[in-house]
């Protein structure tokens, strides 16, 4: 009964918004070339949100590739811990940046929107990536040549990247 109540008021409610017309499209002074620089524009800015989504991604790809060279031959924890978290500690600055270029894009729907999906659908991969590249060094560092300092740094990877993302 409560279901039927509901489909009601929405049918009441989409009817009611049917008798009104849509909005013209804004139109440059042709008359035909607004629609083309509204789509132009559309487009510059889905590919403004997606290079700056990209860059983000890039960038946490070579903070991935720069700390599997200086892991991959599972050096002695204690050298490598202090270089690691260097690395790691260099990457802050340029993440929290690119946050900061992420935000700005915030007031622009049309270039925050794909910039989200493109982080949405690609974040996962980026992260799991590291976890394949980095997996067996990590369980390295935790079982064979235990370092809590090192597996805390290595799994710590992805909050690097929230500060971009979030």
């Amino acid at each position: 009964m409560r279901t039927v109540i509901i489909l009601s008021i929405l049918a009441v409610f989409l009817v009611a918004g049917c008798g009104k017309e849509a909005p013209a499209p804004a139109t440059g002074s042709s008359g035909t070339s607004g629609g083309s620089v509204t789509s132009q524009a559309l487009t510059q800015a889905k590919a403004r949100g997606e290079a700056v989504a990209k860059e983000i991604l890039d960038t946490y790809g070579k903070l991935l590739d720069e700390v599997h060279a200086l892991v991959k031959d599972k050096p002695d924890g204690a050298e490598v811990a202090p270089k690691l978290s260097a690395l790691v500690e260099s990457y802050r600055p340029v993440m929290e940046a690119l946050g900061a270029k992420r935000k700005a894009l915030a007031d622009d729907r049309n270039a925050f929107a794909p910039l989200n999906g493109y982080l949405s659908g690609n974040r996962p991969q980026a992260v799991s990536r590291g976890d394949q590249l980095l997996g067996s060094i990590v369980f390295h560092y935790r079982g064979e040549k235990p370092n809590e300092e090192v597996v805390n740094l290595l799994l710590g990877l992805p909050k690097i990247l929230d500060l971009a993302t979030n």
